[in-house]
């Protein structure tokens, strides 16, 4: 059968494409990058594996191209800090374009506020991933280092194909999740909000609960539940905007979850696209099995078409660090009854303390 795309790269471009692969590849196995970036838990048995949610088995990542390559979506998630994943998503994304596709490279790291940063470099004849960075102001966004991300742009750079900005800015969304409501401007742009089930959306909250290590209050956590489907919506609207020439797009994995993100968003919107979704998944210790992951992520089987294992960028529980940033708060507070730090003052109505360190980022 056919591709659904046309043939229409050029020599040039697949060459670059090619290039871009194979340097991103030097050195390392599809499935077993040596050396690994992240430290821990190397030599965990799920590590450098594919899982294949469809077949529900190991599968070679040529089997994972070649579903990223007939699918008009792509969708490469990731943990934020752990630079692995964006080895991955080049990786997937340079496999893509080597096919002689020309996918938009869409990002949750640009917002519309450097859109017109975007435009310019793109269209100024000299955009380098260098001149990419300054035009976004990267190294301001809050994202992590631009080194790890630059792979992922060049390949778009070298290929000349669209950049564009998914998300919404964050100013837009702390309103949201401040105020619990949705501007009339996207409530009548994106139709797709309410697209959860009942048990989608209490899911959606526990994970924002244990997210912030059970201390948020239940009111905030709704609210940022709406903002979360909010910046999906957003983003699979954006994403459908590329039907003809396709897109990938590059994500935190929360939002690239077939159950309750993107997908299940875009889906909504164009019944009949051919999407697909690509986790990567820092193994735990304790988990050896692609099912106790599924478990751990509220179903029976895991919420991506194909999962990759990857070690762990970190080893610290960070509950248990926000615990002991609260047990040193509490020694350094005279009277912890007449106050109470940062944010929470607000919710217990108490003055905030005059010394002390500041609230830890819940976040």
């Amino acid at each position: 059968m056919s591709p659904w795309w046309p043939r229409s790269g050029t020599m040039k471009g697949r060459l670059l494409a090619t290039a871009a692969l194979s340097t991103l590849l030097a050195g390392c196995s599809l499935l077993h990058p040596s050396p690994w970036h992240s430290r821990y838990e190397r030599d965990h048995p799920l590590v450098g594996r594919f899982w294949s949610t469809a077949e529900q088995r190991f599968v070679d990542f040529s089997r994972v191209v070649a579903g990223a390559r007939r699918s008009t979506y792509v969708l490469v998630g990731e943990a934020h800090e752990n630079r692995d994943h964006h080895d991955l998503q080049a990786r997937v994304f340079a496999a893509v374009v080597e096919s002689g596709r020309r996918p938009a490279l869409l990002m949750e790291m640009l917002d519309t506020r450097q859109s017109d940063g975007i435009e310019q470099c793109l269209g100024s004849g000299h955009c380098d991933g260098q001149t990419f960075r300054r035009a976004v102001a990267w190294d301001r966004s809050g994202w992590p280092r631009w080194s790890w991300y630059a792979p992922i742009v060049e390949v778009a750079l070298a290929n000349h194909l669209t950049i564009a900005a998914a998300n919404l800015p964050r100013d837009r969304l702390r309103a949201i999740a401040h105020d619990g409501t949705v501007p009339a401007d996207l409530a009548q742009r994106l139709q797709t909000i309410d697209v959860l089930d009942e048990q989608l959306e209490r899911q959606l909250e526990e994970d924002i609960q244990a997210s912030h290590c059970n201390h948020a209050p239940a009111k905030m956590v709704a609210t940022m539940a709406l903002a979360q489907k909010v910046r999906d919506a957003y983003m699979a609207d954006v994403l459908s905007q590329y039907s003809e020439e396709g897109a990938v797009f590059i994500a935190g994995n929360g939002h690239v979850r077939t159950d309750r993100g993107v997908p299940l968003h875009l889906a909504a919107r164009q019944p009949s696209a051919s999407i697909v979704a690509i986790g990567a998944l820092e193994v735990r210790k304790e988990l050896v099995a692609p099912r106790q992951y599924a478990e751990l992520l509220h179903g029976d089987r895991l919420p991506f078409d194909y999962v990759w294992f990857s070690p762990r960028a970190g080893n610290k529980d960070p509950c248990e660090e926000f615990r002991k940033q609260l047990e040193k708060m509490e020694s350094q507070w005279q009277d912890t009854t007449d106050c109470v730090p940062g944010e929470d003052r607000e919710r217990l109505a108490r003055p905030r303390c005059s010394s002390g360190p500041a609230q830890p980022h819940l976040g």
